[in-house]
């Protein structure tokens, strides 16, 4: 996977630096409908894409291997996360944003590679370069300046250790999901679950029908438990100690309570004048993610306890992400068993 990383940064860095010689020729930015013009507002967003997709593999295999693998992946982090920033400052792209100005989107340098030198020589580009460009800046000295700043760091690479040519297997966790047995019920017929012929698969097809689900009521708190086991060779192929496991969950809107309902609800919502129900009723969102520790024990086992409540009825989607949290307060992620991370939960007011 890291051989892909440095393949897509190397694409992007000389489809940006063609880019950059165009409007140095050209000497004007191109216009936002042409082919360059896209291609300009969507390089910001590649190299975003690109340090997202380095973080995910930091988190998943950094714990496992040493510290010169992890400080070349948050180095290669912070270089994608430059060269957006760079991207965007060049050719004058304004970044979306939710909640942060302009001024707040910089980049977060690693707090513990301060002297490592693509880190000394990213920090001296931005201050001295990237920083003070904007709008205002002729568009041949901002493209002469990317040139400079591309050619530069491809010619100081980050570091490829030892650890990414060695293949290291990770021992699946388990993972088991469930509800409080005062309000939950652990099983209810799945339609979209096909079912075999013959008398040989009924066993078969009753385990696979049954799903686990939480019957509780809008506006009423329900309670999920995670618990599990992290397996003896994990600690044992792990660089660095821990002792407490962290569990996210996400909770998203799958489906109504009845197939009509939602076509129901889109005629009346056509028909009618004023608030839609959207407004009467907050469904949670998928980028809110609440985060759960607790200790683990010495064999390896957890429990990890969740609270929470919904509004609206309908069925709904729990996806839980299981992690750990070093000595150090690093957090990585911890493989498990496909198919055990998911739990569903179903809100109505009249309980069967």
């Amino acid at each position: 996977e890291f051989l892909n990383l440095r393949l897509g940064l190397l694409d992007l860095c000389s489809a940006m630096r063609g880019l950059g010689s165009e409007m140095r020729l050209t000497g004007v930015v191109p216009r936002a409908n042409t082919r360059s013009g896209l291609h300009m507002k969507n390089m910001a967003k590649c190299f975003n894409s690109l340090a997202s997709r380095c973080y995910k593999v930091y988190q998943h295999f950094g714990l496992v291997y040493c510290q010169p693998t992890r400080t070349s992946l948050r180095t290669f982090h912070a270089l994608c996360r430059f060269l957006s920033r760079t991207a965007a400052k060049v050719f004058a792209v304004k970044m979306p944003s939710k909640s942060k100005t302009e001024e707040e989107v910089v980049v977060k340098w690693p707090k513990g590679d301060f002297l490592h030198p693509m880190t000394i020589l990213m920090q001296k580009l931005d201050e001295a370069i990237v920083a003070p460009m904007d709008e205002s800046v002729d568009p041949v000295v901002r493209a002469t300046a990317l040139t400079e700043i591309i050619d530069g760091i491809l010619m100081a690479p980050v570091p490829f250790p030892r650890g990414f040519t060695v293949v290291k297997q990770l021992p699946i966790a388990s993972l088991r999901l469930s509800g409080d047995p005062e309000n939950s019920k652990t099983s209810f017929t799945d339609p979209t679950v096909p079912l075999n012929t013959g008398t040989a698969y009924a066993e078969e097809d009753t385990l696979r029908k049954e799903v686990d689900v939480l019957e509780v009521l809008p506006y009423q708190a329900f309670v999920f438990y995670a618990s599990g086991t992290i397996p003896k060779p994990y600690f044992d192929l792990a660089d660095l100690s821990f002792s407490n496991v962290i569990a996210s969950y996400k909770i998203s809107y799958d489906s109504p309570l009845h197939p009509d309902e939602e076509l129901l609800m889109e005629e009346e919502q056509s028909n009618q004048v004023g608030p839609s129900s959207e407004t009467l009723f907050k469904r949670p969102s998928d980028d809110e993610i609440t985060t759960v520790s607790c200790p683990l024990l010495p064999n390896g086992n957890f429990l990890v306890h969740f609270e929470s409540r919904l509004q609206e009825e309908g069925f709904y989607k729990v996806d839980v992400q299981l992690g750990c949290r070093d000595l150090r307060c690093g957090e990585w992620k911890i493989p498990v068993a496909e198919g055990s991370q998911t739990v569903f939960v179903r809100v109505s007011r009249t309980q069967d």
